[in-house]
């Protein structure tokens, strides 16, 4: 089964938010950090998990890191700016499900984000910002172009990872916004029913609209806003064979997202019972 899911990102430590935890575990520290992946400042959230040695009983340098963060070791742009501390983490595309606070009626709200692997401090001091996974692409949007906003025309793609450790799929979305790739991708037959399987590449990006404000009695007020999209910059032209036991089968596909659903409605049943739920092991 094809289930390839990494990300790659070094750049200066933006912010941090860890705590010691004790459970069946045993001692962890669990948090989540931001990272600077480039010098226009785009951000990256990881989330982390580390007890100080693994099931071998090798010493976990992953929680040293985080430890001495926790200790004060590493300084951060939000506290110092330009002298925050460069670090390098690699990890996975993470999907955490929870139910949306301002929904009424239970609805499942998704982060996307980083689940960090390793940590471990970057000497040479450059940035990196690379995701990589194989996606089963189950729809594409063609968002047109709003001159007013002064947003571009992209694509909107949704699909499917696979998280083989749990037996289930994720939801994740991208974008599409290069005009190569816009119009290679838009051309694509794509659906939950019949994926289009495919090794994917990308970056974090910062992407920038214009909120304009009325005003009766004088000049509108034009205002920037950005956010920040998992933005796909490349894709293999050959895709896999969805049905195709290399890649993965029909029976796999239906039992993993039928995974999926039972996950998701367990979070839902542990939030009516007041316990909520975490997507962590902790």
């Amino acid at each position: 089964m094809k289930n390839f899911n990494s990300i790659d990102f070094k750049g200066r430590l933006f912010d941090y938010t860890l705590e010691e935890r004790t459970g069946d575990y045993g001692v962890a520290i669990a948090g989540e950090l931001t990272i600077e992946v480039d010098a226009d400042g785009t951000l990256a959230n990881a989330r982390f998990f580390a007890k100080p040695k693994f099931n071998s009983g090798k010493a976990n340098s992953t929680y040293a890191v985080l430890d001495a963060m926790m200790s004060g070791e590493y300084q951060t742009v939000k506290e110092n700016g330009e002298a925050a501390d460069w670090i390098a983490i690699t990890g996975s595309v993470d999907v955490n499900y929870f139910v949306s606070k301002q929904s009424n009626d239970g609805e499942i709200a998704r982060a996307q984000k980083v689940r960090g692997g390793f940590i471990k401090p970057n000497r040479e001091k450059r940035y990196a910002n690379k995701w990589k996974t194989d996606l089963l692409v189950t729809s594409i949007t063609d968002v047109e172009a709003d001159v007013e906003r002064g947003l571009d025309r992209f694509l909107r793609v949704k699909g499917f990872i696979v998280d083989d450790y749990n037996k289930r799929l994720a939801e994740i979305q991208v974008q599409v916004r290069a005009e190569k790739a816009i119009n290679y991708i838009a051309g694509l037959e794509a659906s939950i029913a019949q994926p289009y399987f495919v090794s994917t590449w990308g970056a974090l990006m910062q992407v920038k609209r214009l909120v304009v404000t009325k005003n009766a009695f004088g000049e509108d007020e034009e205002n920037e806003f950005s956010n920040i999209q998992w933005v796909v910059t490349g894709m293999n032209p050959e895709a896999y064979i969805f049905g195709d036991e290399s890649a993965i089968t029909n029976e796999d596909y239906e039992t993993f997202r039928a995974n999926l659903s039972a996950f998701i409605d367990a979070i839902k049943e542990k939030e009516s019972e007041g316990t909520g739920a975490e997507d962590l092991p902790f």
